[in-house]
């Protein structure tokens, strides 16, 4: 089984991280209609991630969705990646016994520092000499007491079951990157050089999803994305596909969950045990101009143009008329409930510290505020940047109706805020910065139609320049017998 999900863009790398998570179950030596065969299963999981440049990879995301085409595209990717058009960013390999918790991971220990302490000021300074005492006191570092450790790289978390008959493999998978993007700096102080003090913290990007997939020993059911965004630097496309070779005692799937797209057919015949559901669902966050918006939403919200609507809307993004923020999309079983994110974890100074006196009593009566300009920051916080999907899916009866349980969210950081403190004795100014950062969220209960795409919110955002966010849902589900999806036009 392979997993293709996206999870990323970018507005300046505008590059797409494609994962590819191959799941095997081989039975060697035993008749799967053995009282045996049920716990002999052996699983092996490969995770592959690449990266490639989004124009590339847009026209690639149709293919991956269609079962006639997917094979083509694979096989596209793995000559592009042969020819260094693409880079192999990781591969991840796990091998274990059906029904175990299987996990693999490939990382790199980044330490950094958490906790600091101030400069120490002199103790005791005359009153007619204090601005020199100042000007020339060597004690003017800023010492880190604390670190932290942040696995980076790639994992891969896996516990999959095999049917009595040998026919379907469910399995819970967690593919996950994590990268080091920057270290960002933080001003803590001036020197009376006019040398600026600062503190580091380090920036990540985290693709990560957690999902279940379901997949037939005789059929070409695709998994479709599994999240897809636009970020500053570098984007995700996780695909998938699946496959199942005619050989006695030996099943092989590829399943893809491709980040860009959805749709999820499986034909699966007759077996001996039910089939499982498998339910996709997909948020598309896309920012358009307020005069494209007054066009569109009326035409979303009318049943017999939604369909007209939603093509013209992919062409305006494969156009750039659009901006595509976010496109998370997870997989889950009926009943289930799944997680989709692709954020950038990014740390703030939230408490500080003033240069420290060394615990001596002073001569010279200090002014309010710190010595060397901006306090030290002591202390920091988390927020995820980026966009963020929940979703909990219950197929009713008639198979043409899915009932959802959303929390979606888009987080961007805007700016920072600069506050001012008091000057110090050397007449330098002291400045507190915080971050500002722009949240359009929805939860939401509804009910959609299998496979038809459905405006979920509409935000008007003032920030950086006037436009509207739409936050459009699909849900697809995947059962043998059921009505098929609502086609889509793309």
């Amino acid at each position: 089984m392979k997993l293709l999900t996206r999870c990323g863009g970018g507005a300046r790398g505008s590059r797409l991280y494609l994962c590819l998570l191959a799941l095997i179950a081989l039975l060697g030596g035993v008749r799967a209609e053995d009282a045996v065969a049920k716990a002999r299963w052996n699983i092996t999981a490969e995770f592959q991630m690449v990266t490639l440049p989004q124009k590339a990879a847009l026209p690639l995301i149709a293919e991956l969705s269609d079962d006639a085409k997917i094979e083509a595209a694979w096989v596209s990717i793995q000559q592009m990646i042969a020819r260094g058009e693409v880079a192999l960013v990781a591969v991840v390999v796990l091998k274990g016994v059906a029904g175990k918790k299987l996990m693999s991971e490939s990382i790199q220990e980044v330490r950094y520092p958490t906790e600091f302490e101030p400069p120490q000021l002199p103790q005791d300074v005359p009153k007619e000499k204090a601005a020199e005492v100042l000007k020339n006191w060597p004690v003017v570092g800023i010492t880190p007491t604390a670190f932290e450790t942040r696995n980076t790289g790639a994992m891969l978390e896996l516990e999959a079951t095999v049917s009595d008959d040998g026919a379907w493999i469910s399995a819970q998978v967690v593919p996950q990157h994590v990268r080091l993007l920057r270290f960002a700096k933080y001003d803590a102080g001036v020197l009376p050089s006019g040398e600026r003090l600062s503190v580091e913290q380090p920036q990540f990007s985290v693709l990560k999803n957690t999902l279940s997939v379901h997949a037939h020993r005789t059929a070409s059911a695709r998994r479709g994305p599994s999240s897809a965004g636009r970020r500053e630097d570098d984007g995700a496309i996780h695909p998938a596909h699946q496959r199942a070779p005619n050989r006695h005692n030996a099943m092989t799937l590829r399943c893809a969950v491709l980040g860009m797209t959805s749709f999820a057919i499986a034909n699966a015949p007759v077996q001996a045990e039910p089939s499982p559901t498998s339910v996709r669902v997909e948020v598309q966050m896309v920012s358009i101009s307020t005069a494209d918006a007054l066009r569109l939403v009326p035409a979303f919200r009318d049943e017999k143009t939604v369909a007209e609507a939603n093509a013209r809307l992919q062409q305006m993004l494969a156009r750039e008329e659009a901006t595509l923020l976010g496109w998370p999309v997870t997989w889950t079983g009926n009943r289930g409930r799944s997680v989709s994110e692709t954020v950038e974890e990014f740390k703030y100074p939230t408490e500080f510290d003033p240069p420290q006196g060394g615990g001596g009593r002073f001569v010279v009566p200090w002014p309010v505020g710190p010595t060397w300009g901006e306090e030290v920051p002591t202390a920091f916080e988390t927020r995820n940047v980026g966009c963020t999907l929940e979703a909990e899916t219950a197929v009713e009866a008639d198979g043409r109706t899915i009932a959802l349980v959303l929390h979606a969210q888009f987080v961007r950081f805007l700016d920072f805020r600069r506050y001012r403190k008091q000057a110090s004795a050397l007449g330098i100014e002291g400045v507190l910065v915080q971050p500002q950062f722009f949240r359009t969220s929805t939860k939401s209960a509804l009910r959609v139609r299998n496979g038809q795409p459905t405006l979920l919110s509409v935000f008007v955002v003032p920030k950086p320049e006037p436009h509207v966010e739409l936050f459009i849902v699909r849900a697809t589900a995947t059962l043998p017998g059921a009505p098929a999806p609502i086609p889509s036009k793309k």
